[in-house]
């Protein structure tokens, strides 16, 4: 070892050091990268390759994880433009440097149609990953086989449900409701269970009017959630229109212990009573109450068995029906014209048109008369019973007044008529012959 002069003993007690001989340069050595990050740097595919592309793709990829990313560089340069392999190495080496943006650049195509090599999927999934875009990330570590892909793809399951989840609800709030049910057909494949796939369901039954899905979606909802209040009155609902009766009669029996006030509540439960009322009827009227649109004839039919009265009048037969000789609701629909609650479509040829539809208003209008024909004056019908062609706007001013509609309840007088809607209907009009 060399010994400084004599003044280095002074230099020292000043505190500075000074160096005796001239310094080497310092030579920046590339440092082999660490396996947290070289793991996600598989070697590009050379099988499609030239001998002399495949020498440059492999010895660019050794470069890379030596460390010495401006190698790796010079050596992608010199492949081909446009060539996958090219792409894939300039990708691994953003990564390298911590440029996620630029992987997600390269591989924009990959987020949709996952359809890329394993190394091309794992480096993207990964930059995705470290970019806070859990979505992007699952679904491209669950469409690669390795052990690695698919724990990181169960790291990132609730992350990715979340992130589903909430942009399910943009979607759906901005009408897009094709991106929406894409988002749930993702959700409902990796966790269809899930509390966030069960809302979305529900969510998409409703924005579609699908009642048959919503009361499907309820049902699995209260079978893993704690389904309360208005939800449950809505199950209860849908289970007497569409559903299980009994179980309706059961859910709204349990809502009014709960809550004994709430007229919502009691008023369900005497629907759902009514309900099994109907059930006990001949199961060709009976099932009349599931169906999404009632004819003309079918109308008839409830009001002949529902009604008490109309079945067993023996009013003598005074208006002639042509159409209706072999229909199958002939009695009723004779019955029901001659009692004045429905007229004939047809006057001039006396055509009742039994198969035809039945808007909304005119089945209101047949059960406002029910309490005039069968000796009731209730008196929110006073201005009403006077009024022989009464327009759809006062048959639904009657309707409300009367409470064959709840208040704020919609009156669509041009509107089809269901099953469901017409049993309500009757059920609150029976109340008025009381």
């Amino acid at each position: 070892m060399r010994r400084c002069p004599g003044t280095l003993a002074l230099l020292l007690g000043l505190g500075v050091m000074v160096a005796c001989s001239s310094a080497p340069d310092v030579v920046d050595v590339p440092r082999a990268l660490p396996s947290r990050t070289s793991q996600y740097l598989l070697e590009p595919s050379v099988s499609d390759l030239l001998p002399e592309q495949g020498a440059l793709v492999r010895q660019a990829h050794r470069l890379l994880l030596s460390g010495d990313l401006e190698a790796a560089g010079e050596q992608a340069t010199r492949l081909p433009s446009g060539l996958a392999q090219k792409v894939l190495l300039t990708a691994q080496i953003a990564f390298a440097k911590g440029s996620y943006s630029r992987v997600l650049e390269a591989f924009a195509g990959l987020e949709s149609s996952l359809e890329g090599s394993e190394a091309e999927l794992l480096v993207f999934a990964r930059a995705a990953d470290l970019a806070g875009q859990s979505l992007a990330a699952f679904e491209a570590y669950r469409a690669q086989s390795s052990d690695l892909a698919s724990r990181r793809a169960e790291a990132l399951r609730s992350d990715a449900i979340a992130e589903a989840s909430d942009r399910f609800l943009v979607e759906l709030e901005r009408g897009r409701v094709d991106l929406a049910e894409g988002l749930y057909s993702r959700l409902s494949e990796w966790a269809a269970d899930a509390p966030e796939t069960l809302a979305a369901d529900l969510r998409l039954a409703r924005a579609n009017e699908d009642t048959l899905r919503e009361l499907q979606a309820l049902r699995s909802l209260r079978a893993r959630t704690d389904l309360e209040g208005e939800e449950l009155a809505r199950l209860a609902r849908l289970e007497l229109d569409f559903g299980d009766p009994q179980s309706g009669v059961d859910l709204f029996t349990d809502l009014v212990e709960q809550d004994p006030e709430n007229p919502f509540y009691r008023d369900g439960l005497a629907a759902a009573k009514f309900r099994f009322r109907l059930d006990m009827l001949p199961n060709e009227v009976s099932s009349l109450v599931r169906d999404r649109e009632l004819s003309r004839g079918e109308f008839a039919s409830l009001l002949y068995w529902v009604v008490p009265g109309v079945r067993s009048d023996r009013t003598a037969a005074g208006e002639i029906v042509s159409d209706v000789l072999d229909h199958p609701y002939r009695e009723a629909i004779v019955r029901v014209v001659n009692l004045g609650l429905m007229q004939v479509d047809d006057p001039a040829r006396h055509r009742f048109a039994p198969d035809a539809g039945l808007p909304q208003g005119q089945a209101l209008e047949s059960l406002l008369r029910l309490p005039e024909r069968l000796g009731v004056n209730p008196r929110c019908l006073a201005s009403f019973k006077n009024n022989p062609r009464p327009s759809s706007e006062a048959v639904c001013s009657a309707a409300t007044a009367c409470g064959l509609l709840l208040e704020g309840e919609p009156c669509l007088a041009g509107s089809s008529l269901s099953g469901a809607q017409a049993s309500e209907s009757l059920r609150r009009a029976l109340a008025l012959l009381e």
